[in-house]
């Protein structure tokens, strides 16, 4: 029984996978072999000057000869994406927040996803991937595209979020103790130390968006349905990064100590599993909170005088 159903799944890959290609041109073929030396995705990118801490791909994601097929499927994304939108996908797109771009017109959204499902094709025939891909873009158009689509217009009328970047960037840094962060990243090789602290960084600034995009929820979506599903949808959406980048953390530095613990405690509590932390920290925890609540509702003041 168990070898009957691996044939029909091997034929079922294997269907797939000669869609993809079927589906795709040879000039991207020759392009990925053009690329085949590139190790490192995005390296000769210059990173966004107004974030430089948060760029799509963190900076422990460094591409060895088992991920190579990855690093080409990325890169040609990338290059997909730049001349689907005109824009640098790697420094003018935010995976988080979610981009306005994604609810600017009816079309961009889907769009958006042919290029997903194109990369997820390039993964199927370059690196024989039988799964899709976990990906903050396979989570919104091959995981749960019909949920964004019905929050489409509440994420739409929520898009004045991207005014919050800068104050929730000084806010992540206002929220980090630095005497704790040295206690946790004791016996850290200077690699280590530096990947946990721009980890850090980028969970705190995610909660500190998130906070911000739940506040503008509440004040302009319809109360009810369209504000529910939407909530819904953006958290799962943080959640599932928050997993995956544990997943990846994990994999790449072989600990999950070198996770940090803000990170730890806000996948707990977006999960629900409070229990999960320490008395200690989750009042470390709320005291970040709190600081991001303080920064997010100084701009909206800011926001609601101009």
């Amino acid at each position: 029984m168990f070898s009957k159903w691996t044939r029909w799944a091997s034929l079922v890959v294997s269907i797939g996978v000669l869609l993809c290609v079927i589906a795709h041109s040879r000039p991207r073929q020759k392009f990925m072999q053009r690329k085949r030396r590139s190790m490192i995705v995005g390296v000769d990118q210059q990173p966004n000057k107004e974030l430089p801490t948060f760029t799509n791909y963190p900076n422990y994601l460094y591409y060895d000869g088992e991920r190579e097929c990855e690093a080409l499927c990325a890169a040609q994304f990338a290059r997909d994406f730049e001349e689907e939108f005109g824009l640098s996908y790697l420094t003018q797109f935010f995976d988080f927040p979610i981009d306005p771009l994604l609810s600017s017109t009816p079309s961009a959204l889907p769009r958006f996803c042919r290029l997903v499902h194109d990369r997820q094709c390039c993964l199927q025939r370059e690196c024989l991937a039988q799964h899709i891909v976990h990906s903050p873009q396979s989570h919104i158009c091959l995981k749960h595209r019909e949920d964004f689509e019905r929050a489409m217009h509440c994420l739409n009328v929520t898009n004045s979020h991207f005014y919050f970047h800068a104050a929730c960037s000084k806010a992540a840094k206002r929220s980090i103790d630095i005497d704790r962060e040295l206690a946790e990243t004791r016996g850290f090789s200077g690699q280590e130390t530096e990947n946990y602290h721009q980890q850090d960084l980028r969970c705190r600034f995610q909660a500190c968006t998130m906070h911000a995009r739940m506040q503008l929820i509440e004040m302009h979506c319809a109360p009810g349905e369209e504000a529910d599903d939407t909530h819904a949808t953006v958290s799962r959406y943080y959640t599932d990064d928050l997993e995956l980048d544990l997943d990846e953390y994990s994999e790449l530095l072989n600990a999950t100590r070198h996770f940090p613990r803000f990170c730890t405690a806000f996948l707990a509590y977006q999960k629900k599993a409070v229990l999960t932390i320490d008395s200690e920290y989750a009042r470390v925890y709320n005291k970040a909170l709190s600081i991001f609540a303080e920064e997010v509702d100084k701009k909206k003041q800011t926001m609601m005088t101009n």
